[in-house]
C-alpha cells in the first residue's frame, strides 16, 4: 500500500508495518529546493543562498523582514538581495501607501520564482554542455585530424594531458546532466 504524503517524507503504513508510503513527487521538490540553495551557494555565497531558501519558504518578504527570519547584518542583507536581483533571481513588488509612489511611503515586497529561475539554470546548463561537447570535439579533431588509422585505441594516440582534460570534461558534463533531470522531472 502506497500513500501520497503531502510533506515530502517517507513514513511507515499503518495497515502494515511493512509497507511504506512515499511521496516522490514531494521528495523532488526538497531535492529541488536544495539543489537551488547549493547552486546559490555556489555561484554568489552562503548568506545569498539563505535568502534564496528564506523566500522559497515563504512567498512575499520586505527586507526588514528578510533581515530578521535570516538573522543577518543590514549591510549584508542589502547586498544580497542586490545581487540576486541582479541576476535574476529575486524580483520586487511594490505597494504604494499613496497614489504618487513616493519611495519613502512605499513598500518593496521580494520574491522568488521558482519558474523563472529553474528556466534561466537549464538555459545556462545546456550552454555549457554545448560548450563542453564543442571543446571535446575540438580537442578530438585537432589530434584526429593529421591521423586515419581505425583501429587503433583513443589512449594509445592521446597524450596523457588530453586524457586527463578529456576525463575531466566528461566528468563535468555527467554533473550537468544529473541536475538537468533534477530540475526537468
Amino acid at each position: 500500500i502506497i500513500v501520497l504524503l503531502e510533506d515530502g517524507e517517507v513514513r511507515q503504513s499503518r495497515a502494515s508495518p511493512r509497507c511504506f508510503a512515499v511521496n516522490e513527487r514531494g521528495l523532488i521538490n526538497s531535492i529541488r529546493r536544495l539543489l537551488l540553495q547549493d547552486i546559490a551557494d555556489k555561484k554568489f555565497d552562503g548568506n545569498a543562498a539563505r535568502l534564496v531558501g528564506l523566500l522559497q519558504e515563504r512567498k512575499y518578504l520586505d527586507q526588514d523582514k528578510i533581515q530578521d527570519q535570516a538573522i543577518m547584518p543590514s549591510k549584508d542583507c542589502r547586498e544580497n538581495i542586490y545581487r540576486l536581483h541582479q541576476n535574476g533571481w529575486i524580483d520586487y513588488f511594490e505597494v504604494s501607501k499613496r497614489s504618487d509612489f513616493n519611495p519613502a511611503s512605499t513598500f518593496y515586497f521580494w520574491h522568488l520564482d521558482k519558474k523563472v529561475i529553474v528556466n534561466k539554470l537549464i538555459q545556462e546548463y545546456y550552454q555549457t554542455l554545448l560548450n563542453l561537447r564543442v571543446r571535446r570535439g575540438m580537442l578530438l579533431s585537432k589530434r584526429f585530424a593529421p591521423m586515419t588509422r581505425g583501429e587503433d585505441r583513443l589512449e594509445d594516440l592521446l597524450p596523457t594531458d588530453v586524457i586527463r582534460k578529456l576525463g575531466i570534461l566528461t566528468v563535468h558534463m555527467d554533473k550537468i546532466d544529473i541536475s538537468l533531470r533534477i530540475l526537468l522531472y
